[in-house]
């Protein structure tokens, strides 16, 4: 069992929201334990003896609030002092991205170097202050915690500014930028206009439920449009995912299969083959399958949806030879792990098919960001960097098949999650959400996801504040179509690319 003593400002805090934690293991493996809030103090009991970490959402005063971890501890019988070890897992984070970036001597890092070596002062003074007491040593935690959030995105941002240069000036390209469909806006006149003046690729979700109402009865009316659309326009897509396991896409009709894996891949091959062939001629990007690790809809253990993933790519890449075939991972830090144990943790799925002969050529990666759901709270943008490090290893390309944020905190309910979902009680990066951090967000994710060799697209989720949207007040326009300030952002960074591209060689001044 461990126990963590919260403050803020000095004093213990009141009414400790636990929505989004959990703990964690080995590898930040997400662990079944039982997690209790009683006045300032969180009770966690683990259901095995292991020393774990705690993740939740913690307000980090003006570096914002995000979803935020301790390192593992080891079980004793007096409480830990949350906000220290918050601190202490940042710190540690800290000192391990400046060794993986070699930024230790790095002559233009000397600034940022010494502000670590500041902070690591202040963090070793808030150390020893807690041994004697705990509400002062918060507030020392408190402010090393904030000032290391925002020097971790500093070092992520130098070290791709860096890195992003090298890749434009080998490549004499920027990384292409595209936005999803809104399937339910497709009559919408003035949706497709916006679509149509958009200077980036298209990415068209191909819903089974709505494709097939019910068993063998197919209705391609509304992607159809959409194909012909992009081929009269010239537009890239990229398309799916053709099966996803998200609530609102698997087929109703399907659960009659629930147990019966052999029917259940049967019918998925035969979707496939159903609908590749009709438009692998406009699509260059397949995503073929998603969410089938963290939903598992369908109850199937380790061995099949291994086997269900292979047989999927397969089929795709025997219809499309040529076409490049899409794995999408949805909530990659595994939340849902710790919720639900016949899931399998994104990394460990990732690294299984990656090392198996699945033939698949990227990984996708959704990073939505603003909801108070599992898989959408607030992370700061070193952790998002190191996220996308983990699969330097793999082998395989990423593309950021999803990303957005609000650009409000106000309520929203045109969208996905209806009235229910909170952006407030999902953190914030910097302050609450309007529409300059959403601009600001869309620009540094931009920067980081350039600055990746590996990272080939990035797809923002919502063209328009419009019924359907999956993130409140997440469009690059507003729900009278205006333009924010988050799509003049993306087409200054267009034009920054291609800018950078275009230039000649500086001439040596030797």
């Amino acid at each position: 069992m461990l126990k963590f003593e919260a403050y803020r400002n000095g004093k213990p805090v009141r009414g400790i929201k636990l929505a989004g934690a959990y703990m964690f293991g080995q590898d930040a493996v997400p662990v079944h334990a039982d997690l209790l809030a009683e006045g300032h103090v969180i009770t966690c009991r683990m259901n095995a003896p292991e020393t774990c970490g705690l993740a939740l959402l913690f307000d980090a005063g003006a570096a914002g609030a995000y979803l935020l971890s301790t390192t593992r501890l080891p079980e004793r019988s007096g409480p830990y002092l949350l906000n220290l070890e918050l601190a202490r897992a940042r710190m540690r984070e800290l000192y391990s991205k400046r060794a993986d970036w070699a930024l230790f001597d790095f002559e233009d890092a000397a600034e940022l170097n010494g502000e670590f070596d500041e902070l690591r002062k202040k963090f070793a003074h808030a150390l020893g202050t807690a041994a004697v007491d705990f509400a002062e040593a918060s507030l020392l935690a408190d402010e090393v915690l904030s000032r290391a959030i925002v020097l971790g995105e500093k070092y992520a941002l130098f070290h791709a500014e860096i890195l992003s240069k090298q890749r434009i000036e080998v490549s004499s390209s920027g990384l292409p930028v595209g936005c999803r469909v809104n399937m339910s806006a497709s009559n919408n006149g003035l949706y497709v206009a916006a679509m149509k003046t958009f200077a980036g690729f298209l990415s068209v979700p191909m819903n089974w439920r709505e494709m097939v109402p019910s068993e063998g009865d197919y209705n391609f009316k509304a992607i159809d449009a959409w194909m012909n659309f992009a081929a009269r326009e010239n537009k890239t897509l990229h398309a799916g995912p053709i099966i996803d396991f998200s609530d609102d896409s698997l087929p109703e009709w399907l659960a009659l299969y629930q147990h019966d894996y052999a029917a259940v891949k049967h019918i998925m091959i035969e979707h496939i083959r159903k609908v590749v062939p009709r438009y692998h001629s406009y699509i260059r990007v397949w995503n073929v399958i998603s969410g089938l690790n963290s939903k598992n809809t369908l109850d199937m253990n380790f061995e099949q949806i291994s086997e269900l993933t292979r047989s999927c790519c397969q089929c795709i890449r025997q219809i499309a030879p040529d076409a490049e075939i899409v794995v999408e991972l949805t909530c990659p830090w595994s939340e849902f792990y710790a919720r639900n144990f016949h899931t399998i943790p994104t990394l460990l799925y990732a690294d299984v098919i990656g090392r198996s002969d699945v033939p698949f050529d990227a990984f996708g990666l959704r990073l939505l960001m603003g909801v108070d759901v599992d898989g959408y709270y607030v992370r700061d943008l070193m952790q998002i960097s190191s996220l996308m490090d983990e699969f330097v290893w793999q082998g395989k390309k990423i593309h950021i098949t999803a990303c957005g944020v609000p650009s409000s905190a106000d309520p929203d309910e045109q969208n996905y999650w209806g009235a229910e979902c909170s952006v407030k009680k999902a953190g914030h990066w910097h302050g609450l959400w309007t529409r300059r951090l959403q601009a600001e967000w869309l620009h540094a994710l931009c920067r980081l996801a350039m600055s990746k060799s590996f990272v080939k697209s990035i797809c923002w989720q919502d063209m328009v504040d419009i019924s359907g949207k999956i993130l409140p007040n997440g469009g690059l326009r507003a729900g009278d179509f205006k333009p924010k300030l988050a799509l003049q952002e993306l087409y200054s960074l267009q034009g920054l690319w291609k800018d950078i591209a275009a230039r000649p060689e500086t001439p040596d001044g030797g």
